[in-house]
Formats: structure tokens, sequence, C-alpha cells
């Protein structure tokens, strides 16, 4: 990856090869200035407590050895960016990190680290000779205890490549790494600072001039790390204490010697939740600051290295800001005078008198304060007809209005004895989280079984072109793929058809993810996870994920459908919660495996018609997941009656639910349809029942924008048959936990290897 910060590294294997006794000269001089601050920070009172730990040991290598390493390390950087390393030893500049200036170019032997996270599938090369020498020399120094065996040294190195303005952000290693953990400066002489958790709030967006001036030495502890020395971090230092390197003035290369420890050693463990404990309570310090304190800056300025701009903001995004701001006190006001005010009381007769109605024109909405002006009008016109006839001739139009009046009152009596009628209680399920309660439709609907000459005319075909159904849907580990990629008809017809025409509709009543997905997202205390939402739909469930994650790290969800309209809503409507979305058939997935925390897998399953589909699809979901990730699964229950809150009743396991589809108006209202029309339009609704009965073709047109009914398949699923997909992927996956959510049947699957 081409940057200009690093076009000064490209240009060092030349001038090390044609200039060798000029750069020994530099670094002669470096290592000069480095023991002269050596030697007056040691005369000079220390000026912060020292952090328990931490050691600096002083000429690790020689300048021979030094000049030896770095020429090595810079022709194998040289080879890393033309791909001729292993797998992926050579790591560039991710493209989110170049913007601020963060990160720098990486060479990784032995273990693979992305974003402080262990990635342990990924494909390196192993630890060199040259740099097995470094490990040597740090014995001899003795760095490592004498005490500690073969199997205590460390087993992967880090190469970091700083050029000029480069940094890194306060982090604890990970504890999955055993202590200590060993980092060796070479080219130049740097600085690294530690700190307690929100000590960094303030100071690790400033450029190197500023934070020297405005640290606060009692919370912040700056170390210097001159060339050839090595910083070994034990105890506190590594496990308590956040580092950072600030923008580097020079250009460096560091290396961090580290081991892998084993996770199911109790001291891994106790580190492990050590580390997580410490690092939630760093968090909820930071959460605190920013809420009471305002930080200052706007966008990605200053010089390199410097992450805010401390000042204003910008004239014109002021104002942008000022009329935000503005636009939405008016909507509040104006939706506070709407409904806010009830209308005037009626008078003691139960009539509203008009001017009571007048005057209230204006607390209440205009077209409700017109209905209820017509009706008082209307009321008193009565009235004072009545008094009229009765004080002259007309004695049998009074007599018929008396009648009608009766009749009114007879009629109103009738409504008021059925509101009076005791409603019948409301039913409520629990979901999954515990707390959310959901209340259940008054009415039954009953789903019909779907045709079998449907399902059997939607046969599958193997993406070998044929051969052996059973064996092609056998998986036994996560490199065997299962060979169902071709979309039967009724999922075509009956599912993928049916979203794209009720896409609009559709995401008007799907706003927001189920209170027990919520609750898996919650729980699984993701922490700068990535995230796959398999069938995400409209997008519904990004939100939450990217809520939850907001205080753990962040998380980003990518997200895939089949249904294209549904994922247009998914790009426009969600594009603040960081999720990206394509399109793509749940069964034959085309993304890399063990690439993801976590998946999401909501109501999809109960559209796959077939069992080797079904299979394939939870095959394809756990693929995903990276060991240790696990994955939510929500599919229909066939039983309804023990706390379904949809208010549906399936007649069968393979159903086709109606879904009724509203008439679009675009501007003007619908036109009334004649007596003719109106038969015809049901003879043809007639029509396409029979053709879904007889199995034919349900053809969908989107844009159609005539009300109608469109006939969802769904295959819904008895107890015990969710956790039977996974059987044959018993080898790699576990089922955690099976269990009945507001009508769905819900299962919790983790990937063990």
């Amino acid at each position: 990856m081409g940057n200009k910060a690093g076009k000064a590294a490209r240009d060092d294997p030349a001038r090390a090869s044609s200039s060798a006794s000029a750069l020994a000269a530099e670094d002669a001089h470096a290592a000069g200035a480095a023991a002269d601050a050596a030697a007056a920070s040691s005369s000079d009172p220390p000026t912060h407590e020292p952090v328990p730990g931490l050691r600096v040991v002083l000429d690790v290598l020689s300048e021979a050895q030094h000049d030896r390493v770095v020429s090595w390390l810079l022709k194998t950087l040289e080879q890393g960016r033309a791909g001729a390393l292993r797998g992926d030893t050579y790591a560039p500049i991710p493209d989110k990190w170049q913007k601020r200036n963060q990160s720098r170019e990486m060479l990784q032997f032995g273990t693979y680290t992305h974003s402080n996270r262990v990635e342990s599938f990924r494909d390196v090369a192993p630890m060199p000779p040259e740099l097995k020498t470094v490990v040597a020399c740090l014995q001899r120094a003795g760095v490592y205890d004498s005490t500690e065996n073969e199997n205590a040294l460390p087993t992967s190195c880090t190469v970091n490549f700083y050029e000029k303005g480069q940094w890194i952000p306060p982090h604890i290693d990970n504890p999955a790494f055993d202590r200590p953990i060993v980092t060796v400066s070479l080219r130049s002489t740097q600085r690294m600072t530690l700190g307690r958790g929100a000590v960094f709030e303030e100071t690790e967006t400033r450029d190197e001039e500023t934070q020297t001036s405005q640290e606060n030495p009692k919370s912040l502890v700056t170390v210097t790390l001159p060339k050839r020395s090595a910083v070994v971090l034990r105890g506190a230092a590594a496990d308590e204490y956040e580092h950072a390197i600030p923008p580097v003035l020079e250009p460096r290369v560091s290396l961090t010697f580290r081991a892998l420890g084993d996770e199911k050693s109790p001291a891994t463990k106790k580190r492990v939740a050590r580390a997580d404990a410490i690092r939630a309570q760093y968090r909820a310090e930071r959460c605190k600051i920013r809420e009471v304190n305002v930080r200052r800056g706007f966008g990605l300025v200053g010089p390199k290295g410097a992450v805010g701009r401390v000042g204003p903001l910008p004239e014109e995004v002021a104002a942008a800001e000022a009329r935000r701001r503005a636009r939405e006190g008016a909507v509040a006001a104006k939706r506070e005078k709407k409904y806010s005010h009830a209308p005037a009381p009626s008078d003691a007769g139960g009539v509203c008198r008009a001017s009571d109605a007048a005057s209230n024109v204006l607390s209440v909405s205009k077209s409700r304060a017109k209905k209820e002006a017509k009706k008082a009008a209307k009321a008193v016109a009565k009235r004072e007809r009545r008094e009229a006839d009765a004080r002259g001739p007309g004695a049998s139009q009074e007599i018929a209005d008396d009648a009608l009046e009766d009749e009114n009152a007879g009629r109103e009596g009738k409504r008021e004895t059925l509101r009076a009628a005791p409603k019948s209680p409301k039913s409520f399920a629990r979901s999954a989280d515990g707390v959310t309660c959901v209340e259940r439709r008054g009415k039954t609907r009953s789903c019909p079984p779907c045709p079998p000459e449907l399902l059997e005319s939607s046969s599958t075909v193997s993406a070998n072109g044929g051969g052996d159904a059973k064996n092609a849907t056998t998986a036994q580990s996560p490199s065997e793929r299962i060979s169902t990629k071709v979309i039967p008809r009724v999922e075509l017809e009956n599912v993928q058809r049916v979203y794209d025409a009720v896409a609009k509709q559709w995401h008007g009543t799907r706003y927001r993810a189920w209170s027990g997905v919520e609750d898996f997202v919650n729980r699984m205390n993701l922490r700068g996870a990535l995230v796959a939402d398999v069938g995400c739909g409209n997008g519904k469930n990004a939100p939450a994920v990217v809520r939850f994650g907001q205080t753990r790290g962040g998380a980003e969800v990518i997200g895939c459908d089949f249904s294209i309209p549904l994922l247009e809503i998914c790009a426009t409507e969600r594009g603040d919660e960081r999720v990206e979305a394509f399109a793509a058939d749940a069964a034959s997935l085309p993304m890399r495996s063990s690439c993801f925390d976590a998946a999401l897998n909501i109501a999809v399953l109960h559209h796959a018609s077939t069992s080797d589909r079904r299979r394939a699809l939870v095959s394809e979901t756990m693929r995903l997941l990276r060991v240790g990730g696990v994955a939510l699964f929500y599919a229909w229950a066939l039983e309804q009656e023990t706390g379904g809150v949809s208010g549906h009743r399936f007649e069968s396991q393979d159903v086709l639910v109606p879904f009724h589809k509203r008439a679009e108006t675009v501007g003007k209202k619908k036109k009334e349809k004649t007596l003719s029309e109106d038969a015809e339009d049901g003879d043809r609704d007639r029509d396409q029942d029979a053709k879904v009965s007889e199995g034919e073709d349900q053809k969908v047109s989107p844009e159609d924008g005539a009300a109608r009914v469109f006939q969802r398949y769904c295959h819904v699923y008895k107890e015990g048959e969710l956790e039977s997909l996974f059987d044959h992927l018993r080898e790699w996956c576990r089922v955690d936990r099976v269990y009945y959510d507001c009508g769905n049947w819900c299962a919790e699957v983790t990937r063990v290897k």
C-alpha cells in the first residue's frame, strides 16, 4: 500500500547498501545523543512515580548487530510490499488508520495480530534466524530471567516500521500473550507514555510539542527508549498500565517479542479476566469524562500526528449546526402544539357550543377543530329549529323531530352499551431477555398448507451438476462445503419476489431488532467485533449491534440478503450505523471463513424449503465465525399457542403465510372502481388463488401499486428440530442453548475449532 510517509522507507535499502558507513556514523551520532540524554535524566530528580514491572535495558545490541538487523528488516519489508512473503506475514497500513496517520507497516512472524486481536487462523512465517539472534542477545543482557525455561522464550515477533509523525494509541497488549512483553527500539530514540485509562483522554490527540508542555507528570509517565535498548513490561506495567507511542520525530523500527500462552491454563484465564475488568473500568471512566466535558476539535486537520483541531468550529459548520438545532426545535414545538392540548369540554347538556369549538381551533389539529365546529353548529341549529316549531304551527314537524331525536338517542344508547361491555383481557408473552413483554394478537389467522406440487417442482440441483444428494449435504468439517447453490423455485417466487414487492411496507413495520436479539448482543460483550447479519433484510439489527458495541471498542456489521429492494432500504436508512450489505444466497455465502466474531441469522431458516438447504444455511453461517465465535438463530415455531404473538395458526409445517399489501397512492386518491371492474378484479384474484393452490408460478411485480395478498412460503419448526440441523457439525460446532421466544425456536451455537 502506497503512502506519502512511507517513501523514505522505500529508499532505505538502496541507501543502506550504497553508503553503509554513512548510516553507521548516523547511528553512532544518535546513540551518543541518547547516552547524553540518559546521563542527564539519571542526574535529575525523578518527576514521576515509577511504574511497577517496567524496566529499560540499554545496549542490548551492538552497533554492528543493529546495522545488520536493520538492513535485513528493510530488505524483508521490500519483499513484503512486492508480495514475496508467505501468507499474511506482511501487513500494509489499513486505510482507516492511514487517514489519521496512525499505525505503521508491519511484519509478523509466529503469530498474527490485528487491532490487538490474535487471529490464529492467519498464515504467517515462523520466526527467522535473524530475529532469534536478537532473542539470544536479550538473554545475554538479562532481559529474560534465568529461572525461565526455554518454553518461556518468545515464539512470535511483530516488526513495526514507523515513519515521521506515525503513532500508536493507548492500549494494553492482548492478555492471551504470556508476560513479559519485550520491545527493542531500532534506528532512533523515541518516547513511550504509560498511564491508567482516563489520563490519556486529554493527551492522546495532541501533537509532540503540545503534549510535552501540558502532560501531567503525576498521572502520565513518559519513558525514553534509546536506540538499541529494550523495554520490558511485566506485572502492573503490562496488565494495568496502558502504553502508547506519541508521533515519532524520526523513522523508527521496533521489534515486539511475545509468546502465546495456553488458553486453557489457569494463569492465562486469570490474566484475561483481569485485563477485561481493567479495560471495562477505563472505558467507563472515559465515557464519564466525555459526557461531562465537551471535547474540542473538528475534523482530521492540523499537523501530521495531530488528530483533532483545538478551537471553535469553522463558521460554515457552526451555522449549519445552528440551523439544524432551530429546525429540530420548530418541529418539536409544532408537535407539542398539535397533540398536547385536549378539545374543549362539552356543556351540561352534552352539546359542545360552537363558540367553544371555535375558541379551541388553535389548540388542536386543524382537521379535528373543523369536525368539532361542524358538529357543534349542527347541534345548535337543530335545537333552535325545534324551539321555533314548538312556539308556532307545525306540531307534526316537532313530533317528527322528537321521533328522530329518540331514534338517535337509542342508537347512542346502544353504542354506550357496547363501550361499557367488558373487553377480553389482553394477553402478553415475555421475551427472551426476561424483561420485555409483547402483546399477543387478538385475532387468529389460519395459514394453509403449501401445495405439495409447489414443493416437489422446486427440487434443487447440486453445484457439481447432480450426484448423490446425501453425500453432497453431509459436512463434517469447516472446509467441506454443502453443494446446494441453486435456489428452489418456491423460494424465488414465494419468498424473494414477495419481499421485493412488499419491501417498503415491510420496512415500515420492522424498524428495530427484537428484544431477544438485543439481549444476545448485549450478553456477548462484543469488543471491537465484526458481526455478520445473514439475511439482514432492511438492516434492523445493525443499530442494536452498534449501540451495544459503542462502549466496548466499537462494532461493525456486514449484512447480506437476496432481496435487492430491502438491501437498498438498508443502505439508505442505516447509513449512520456502519453497516455494509450485499446481495447473496444465505446457503452459499461469498465470504471468507473464520472472519467474524459473531453472527445473526434471524427469521431466515424458515424460508429454506428443503432439508439440504437448511443444513447448508446453518453450515455457511457457522463457517464465517472464528474459533470461539457465537451465532444466534431464530426460526418460526409450529407451536404458536404456547406463547406466539403473531396471531398465526399453522395448519402444517410447510405453509403459505398471507401478506396483505396495501395499495400505493401517489399524489391523489384511489380511483373508485365500477361494479364491472370490481367483478373483474374478484375473478382475477380467484384465478390467482387457484394458480397458487395448483402450484403454478405466482408472478410478482414490485412496481404494481394495487392492493393484493401475497403468499409467503415458510417451513415452521417443531420442538427439537432446530438443534438437529447442527448434528452434522458436531465436530466443530457446539449448541450452547435452545429456547422458545415469542413464537420462535432459537439456538445459540459456538464454533469450537
